[in-house]
């Protein structure tokens, strides 16, 4: 199995999901609400850009960039991790991901998929 492909598939999967739930969200909203969600999304907006540029320029100037950006929650998507953890060989070869690894990601995918499910059912049925 390819892990990368597993939990981009995934990944993708919720976020997409998320996206259809924020569209339905901002159809069933009234103007008051749209305009709550707009001002939220400016805030975000204006958090990250300030948040990324200074996560940034930190790692950038920290004697270990590597070390200080991968602990960061934000700053790298798990697409980034993923790339950089193609890049880890041993001796030669790709590191092996075993079976562990594979069952606790999909059972954190599966507990994700519950939550989402969960927030489509209320803002289909119950909104």
């Amino acid at each position: 199995m390819n892990l990368r492909g597993f939990v981009l598939d995934n990944t993708s999967d919720f976020e997409l999901r998320v996206r259809v739930i924020l569209n339905i969200c901002w159809q069933k909203f009234g103007e008051k609400d749209r305009a709550l969600l707009t001002e939220k999304l400016m805030e975000l907006l204006d958090r990250k850009e300030a948040r990324t540029m200074a996560q940034i320029k930190e790692v950038k100037e920290a004697e270990v960039a590597f070390g200080k950006a991968n602990k960061d929650d934000y700053l790298l998507s798990m697409a980034d991790r993923l790339e950089l953890l193609k890049t880890v060989r041993i001796h030669g070869k790709e590191v092996a991901i075993d079976q562990n690894l594979h069952r606790l990601m999909r059972r954190n995918i599966a507990e994700v998929d519950a939550v989402i499910g969960q927030i489509e059912t209320h803002i289909t049925m119950k909104m």
